[in-house]
């Protein structure tokens, strides 16, 4: 029992966690255990159900295996479970307007619908099946039905035009029946003169019957040809009747997609009152069980647990704006102490090694800084002294150096680096190191400058100039 106790601790709290809460602050509000059980067991409920409705959409939308569509359909309900705790978790009383309360709401819905749709689309698949082959069946024939109407004027013109030949075919072969009878029954004496033999009365009636004879030839020859192409054109009309037909089913029969089995769905439910009371209780119970965690949270009343959690978060606000303040008034007493052992003259006095070395730095700005003014002052008084482009140089190991070499226009492009030797040691006094000795002097691609040539034409067009210092051998 003991054990059994233990295992159940871990359940439960899974399941105050998948109700968006935070299982250690709820532990101190016994109160409010069974209702967050509860949320995180609809919850949990709700992520099998996606699960287990996706699983049924792939397997019967995309007939794809059930091994597959199972792995899909766990993917899914994870999905729609995640979504379900970060609703309930980014929920605040008293914090949410009623937009925001709206919007979540609007999203759970369509959760609603997401989940619901394709678990009462497999409940009703046996009526979608029967609806849309019946469909079908009534698409196949209104398409023949279609193709025989735009070809029916033509087809009543042929089979009129056959009946009329066959029409007179018969009359013609009616009447030469009729006077080869006569010659028989002149000849036998059984019709005309009376008297057998072939005398002048069956003369005449045998020239007649060959007359007759001869018309029905002649019209029966002349008349196949016709009958044979119509017949032909008949036959190609009822070819492409059927293969229209065949054509149109062939693709009725593709669309069976999820379009066409909601339409299928909703035919049913418009048609059959029975079907309508069974779709939408089931419909509106998913809906009221995807929303009823959102709607206990929002029409609910304040908890001992949300209490609880603002208290906490109060705490921890405060917590963090305290631990600001102390570092915001421990970086300003840095600062000032920096400062003022500057204004001292008292850099040395510091105690710590980074400190000297900050506070020397903005020492050495700030000389920059009044050395800048004071040469641009002095170019100003003395105008027609003109400065060419900036070179910039760079320090290797002293990537924080900012330095920008300016040359008088008039000796800029004939100056070597020899001529620059001051410029050269102010700036090896600028990385702060003490006996450094110039050991290699390059462009920004690497191309070594020559010290006794001019300067300018040996850098890149992006006027970069690379120092490269080490410290001086001391004997």
């Amino acid at each position: 029992m003991h054990k059994l106790k233990k295992f159940g601790i871990p359940i439960r709290k899974f399941f105050w966690w998948s109700a968006g809460v935070v299982p250690s602050i709820l532990e101190n509000c016994p109160t409010n255990h069974g209702k967050y059980t509860a949320i995180g067991v609809i919850m949990a409920f709700i992520a099998v159900l996606a699960s287990v409705s996706f699983a049924f959409f792939l397997s019967h939308t995309f007939v794809i295996p059930a091994g597959a569509a199972l792995l899909g359909g766990i993917f899914w309900g994870i999905l729609i479970y995640s979504l379900d705790r970060a609703v309930l978790t980014s929920f605040r009383k008293d914090e949410m307007s009623r937009i925001s309360v709206a919007q979540r709401f609007i999203l759970t819905i369509s959760l609603a619908l997401i989940v619901g749709e394709p678990l009462l689309m497999h409940l009703f698949r046996k009526e979608i099946a029967f609806e849309m082959a019946r469909k079908s069946q009534t698409v196949s024939a209104n398409s023949r039905q279609n193709a025989t109407d735009r070809f029916q004027t033509e087809i009543d013109s042929l089979l009129t035009s056959n009946r009329e030949i066959e029409n007179r075919l018969d009359e013609l072969k009616a009447d030469r029946d009729s006077k080869e009878n006569a010659v028989i029954g002149e000849i036998e004496g059984a019709s005309g003169s009376g008297k057998k033999g072939d005398g002048p009365a069956a003369a005449r009636k045998n020239t007649a019957f060959a007359e007759a004879d001869a018309k029905y030839k002649e019209f029966k020859t002349d008349s196949a040809e016709t009958l044979s192409e119509n017949k032909k054109r008949l036959a190609e009309i009822r070819g492409a009747i059927e293969d229209e037909t065949r054509k149109i089913g062939d693709a009725n029969a593709e669309s069976d997609g999820v379009l066409a089995k909601h339409e299928a769905l909703f035919d049913i439910i418009k048609t059959q009152p029975g079907a309508a009371l069974v779709y939408f209780p089931l419909f509106l119970g998913l809906l009221f069980l995807e929303t009823l965690p959102l709607s206990i949270k929002v029409f609910g009343k304040k908890s001992v647990y949300d209490a609880a959690l603002e208290a906490v978060e109060t705490e921890t606000v405060e917590e963090i704006e305290a631990e600001n303040n102390r570092r915001r008034n421990i970086r300003k007493a840095v600062e000032d102490r920096i400062s003022a052992s500057i204004i001292r003259d008292e850099i040395e006095n510091l105690r710590h090694k980074a400190e000297r070395k900050v506070a020397e730095k903005i020492s050495a700005e700030v000389l920059r800084e009044i050395e800048n003014r004071t040469f641009r002052h002095r170019a100003a008084k003395n105008s027609d002294i003109k400065f060419g482009e900036e070179i910039a140089v760079e320090v290797v190991g002293c990537d924080d150096l900012q330095i920008k070499l300016q040359l008088p226009e008039s000796v800029r492009r004939e100056i070597s680096l020899n001529e620059l030797g001051g410029d050269i040691k102010t700036i090896a006094d600028e990385t702060g190191a003490e006996n450094l000795k110039l050991t290699g002097v390059f462009s920004s691609e690497g191309h070594e400058i020559w010290e006794d040539l001019p300067l300018l034409p040996q850098l890149e067009s992006d006027q970069k100039l690379i120092l490269q210092f080490e410290p001086a051998q001391t004997v």
